[in-house]
């Protein structure tokens, strides 16, 4: 699990209160032990451990899934939310080596295990929205925003479905956010 800010840290939080065990896992110590703070401070139950590193290093990944199943035992579910966002310019604008530093942050050798799709959740990487969000006709104007913690929670309740459930995706979104794919 990816959990430095938003949507990973969430996901771990959530995931460390109702019990579940979690590797936290992201490119900086400092934030993957803010994280295990924030769960501990909030009555988390579940054990963890962190280990700091680059999951777009396949050697990385390896080792991480090493660790993991090496300290629990076993695997049961992956949630990777590791990416990196684009400035908001027209597509035409943007250069191609910042399309392919997103492209492949998103695309690592950790492929998403649940698709979950949220749309606004008001994290660092999306707080810019409220103010303004470019627009397929050039406008600029601000998006709604909902509070990171649903997706959280959500990720639980898709984690604590039976085994003979199987959810392909899930999309969470802001009410009033604008046509879904800006287009």
């Amino acid at each position: 699990m990816t959990s430095l800010s938003g949507i990973g840290r969430s996901a771990a939080v959530a995931l460390l209160k109702a019990g579940w065990n979690v590797i936290i896992t992201g490119r900086r110590d400092d934030a993957l032990q803010h994280t295990v703070k924030l769960a501990d401070d909030d009555g988390a139950t579940g054990k963890h451990f962190a280990l700091s590193g680059d999951i777009t290093d396949e050697a990385f990944v390896k080792q991480l899934f090493a660790a993991g199943t090496g300290y629990f035992g076993r695997l049961d579910l992956v949630f990777n939310n590791a990416g990196i966002g684009a400035p908001q310019v027209p597509i035409e604008e943007l250069s191609l080596e910042t399309f392919q530093q997103v492209e492949s942050s998103t695309t690592a050798p950790l492929r998403r295990t649940y698709h979950v799709l949220t749309r606004n959740a008001h994290t660092q990487l999306a707080a810019g929205h409220a103010t303004g969000a470019l627009q397929p006709d050039g406008r600029v104007i601000p998006e709604a925003t909902f509070d990171v913690k649903h997706v959280g929670d959500s990720i639980v309740h898709i984690a604590n479905l039976p085994n003979d459930v199987t959810v392909l995706e899930y999309n969470i979104m802001a009410t009033g956010v604008p046509y879904v794919g800006r287009g």
